[in-house]
């Protein structure tokens, strides 16, 4: 017999089923905005990342043109100083710097060195 068997069949009707078919449609469309929004972060996010790179790769690029320059600059100060055209230089700046008032100065290792006064 069949007597007192037990259905899982929800019996809903009027305002119960209209409310929960309501609120199954709200968090539908809750979930399509926030699926929606983590897009929006996440291309935004790429993007950011992507003129980042670019922007490194152009500092890196540059970077490496003034090291070039840079080098290129040394290495000529340098084959200066071998052959000796650098000497009187530092030595002239030297004393632009230091001997303002006088017509002649010594250099930090003793030596004299003579400039031209301007008369106003």
């Amino acid at each position: 017999m069949a007597v007192g068997r037990r259905h899982d069949w929800l019996l809903d009707a009027g305002a119960k089923r209209g409310a929960r078919i309501s609120l199954a449609d709200l968090s539908a469309q809750r979930a399509g905005y926030d699926l929606a929004e983590l897009t929006w972060k996440q291309r935004s996010a790429l993007r950011r990342a992507a003129v980042d790179l670019l922007i490194t790769e152009r500092e890196i690029a540059l970077r490496e043109t003034v090291n070039t320059d840079r080098q290129a600059q040394l290495d000529m100060s340098r084959r200066r100083l071998e052959a000796g055209a650098a000497a009187r230089a530092i030595w002239t700046a030297w004393c632009a710097m230091h001997c303002r008032t006088s017509s002649s100065c010594t250099t930090p290792d003793g030596v004299r060195v003579w400039r031209a006064v301007r008369w106003r």
